[in-house]
């Protein structure tokens, strides 16, 4: 059985700071903190995903390569 890789076992945290955003957006609707919060969770989402695409295109590449 192959070894699975760090970016599957990560993957699945994308989904899950999607729902974190919207029901932390919702909670905090109106208040002075919604700004801020989007722009970290927009920030942490977008890291994640850079950070698994990266992994998978490295994976990609060293499975061409053999």
């Amino acid at each position: 059985m192959p070894r699975r890789s760090r970016p599957l076992l990560i993957a699945p945290l994308i989904p899950l700071l999607g729902v974190i955003g919207i029901f932390g957006a919702e909670e905090l609707h109106g208040s002075r903190y919604l700004p801020a919060f989007v722009i970290v969770w927009c920030a942490l989402l977008a890291a994640l995903f850079a950070f698994v695409l990266n992994r998978a295109m490295e994976a990609k590449r060293r499975r061409a390569s053999r």
